[in-house]
């Protein structure tokens, strides 16, 4: 084999080894429930309408992302080494079910939840933005113990992206909570794939709180913030 195509050789493992890296982690924080849901109580930072319809019980339905157990962190993502947000992602324990008015009804127990925006996400001067497509998605899924459902039953859900649609928004600008100091997420969702709006309300309205140690990280992650950058991945 002669230089030049070793140099091709090894420039290939180089490039796929950078593929294949680990993202960093910009900015992250546990998540909380957000004070001012319409639905409340219980208290939720996500909420699911009629997420059970296809078990006949269709509804307001909200999942904690504190009580009984939960726990829900959300990380801000350089997927390309370049030093910008590439993507959100949200995951963790949630609890909840079929809203009864101060409980839950069918459905209630542990889920498991992963949603993430790899598209279009855009870092603002006071947090993230990532604007509608319906590829940023995530899953619900029953963990054991629960007496409706068995165990692995997932729920599928996307990012709104019609017309009605507006962009996820993770930002510190006391969104319905006057005087906090943290970020307020918040963003559509729909059970659709195609991101049109699904029967009911479906969405995500949450608070962040910092977990221990990570103030360097929010700091890192503000601190790339110099003007506002549009991506579209």
């Amino acid at each position: 084999m002669n230089k030049a195509s070793m140099f091709g050789v090894l420039t290939g493992f180089a490039l796929a080894g950078a593929a294949m890296a680990d993202p960093v982690v910009l900015f992250q924080s546990a998540l909380g429930d957000h004070p001012d849901g319409h639905a409340r109580p219980p208290g939720y930072g996500l909420r699911l309408d009629n997420m059970f319809e296809g078990f006949g019980a269709g509804g307001t339905t909200t999942f904690s992302f504190e009580e009984n157990g939960a726990r829900v962190v959300m990380k801000i993502l350089d997927t390309t080494g370049d030093g910008n947000a590439d993507a959100i992602n949200i995951s963790g324990k949630v609890y909840g079910g079929q809203d009864s008015g101060s409980g839950y009804a069918f459905g209630e127990g542990m889920f498991r939840l992963d949603f993430t925006l790899a598209m279009g996400v855009n870092t603002e001067s006071n947090g993230w933005t990532a604007e509608s497509f319906a590829s940023n998605s995530g899953v619900m899924t029953a963990m054991a113990g629960n007496g409706d459902l068995l165990e692995g039953t997932t729920f599928n859900f996307y990012q709104q992206s019609d017309a009605m649609a507006k962009d996820f928004a993770i930002l510190t600008d006391q969104h319905r909570f006057p005087g906090f100091a943290g970020h307020v997420g918040r963003g559509w969702v729909t059970f659709n794939s195609d991101g049109s709006n699904s029967r009911g309300t479906q969405d995500f309205l949450f608070i962040t709180i910092p977990l221990p140690g990570s103030a360097g990280l929010a700091m890192a992650g503000l601190g790339l913030v110099a003007v506002r950058r549009r991506r579209m991945s």
